[in-house]
């Protein structure tokens, strides 16, 4: 799970990009991930197409909470 965020900070962090950009970067990919999984859970359930691509953007939707509560609990 902590590879990609790694790995994208290793290659990044001695370029001259900004470190909020880096993690936006890395949340944006966390998302993204999240939506992929929500729709192969679905998938391996069987169910049709929309419920599939519905699944992910819940999937998607818990992670953006969860993101904007740690937000709001460290900031």
């Amino acid at each position: 799970m902590a590879l990609p965020p790694i790995l994208i900070t290793v290659i990044l962090g001695p370029t001259s990009v900004p470190g909020s950009t880096i993690i936006d970067l890395i949340l944006v990919i966390g998302l993204i991930s999240l939506f992929m999984w929500g729709v192969f859970a679905a998938r391996k359930a069987h169910l049709p197409a929309w419920s599939q691509i519905r699944f992910g953007i819940n999937y998607t939707v818990m992670g953006l909470l969860i993101v904007v509560v740690e937000l709001v609990l460290t900031h």
